[in-house]
């Protein structure tokens, strides 16, 4: 799958080097069709890091995101239009990460194991 690079604010050179690569598992047993993030400290969500592709089950692919911050919301939307979001208390610590695996609990709920 392609790689996408997530813009959170202004870009510069300076900071190029806060930017790091994060690996996307999707083992949720679904298709997910729009997968989107966000520093916790913005308002609004980012662009769908899918474009017009979907992340089948079993199915990876990766983003860049700025390392300056540590927290980040996610939505994930699914094939049948369900959608998971991890938002405000429940934002994901991307400090030093480098993969998230989402997966199923068995009983429609799903979690985000950040590495």
């Amino acid at each position: 799958m392609a790689a996408f690079l997530v813009v959170v604010g202004t870009f510069d050179m300076a900071s190029a080097a806060s930017w790091r690569n994060m690996e996307v598992y999707n083992n949720t047993g679904q298709t997910i069709i729009k997968l989107q993030i966000s520093a916790r400290e913005q308002e609004t969500w980012g662009d769908n890091l899918l474009g017009n592709g979907i992340l089948p089950n079993g199915g990876n692919t990766s983003f860049s995101y700025d390392a300056n911050y540590q927290y980040y919301e996610v939505r994930i939307i699914f094939a049948g239009g369900s959608e998971i979001t991890w938002r405000k208390d429940k934002a994901l610590n991307f400090y030093g990460s480098t993969m998230i695996v989402f997966s199923s609990n068995g009983d429609g709920t799903f979690r985000a194991k950040v590495d």
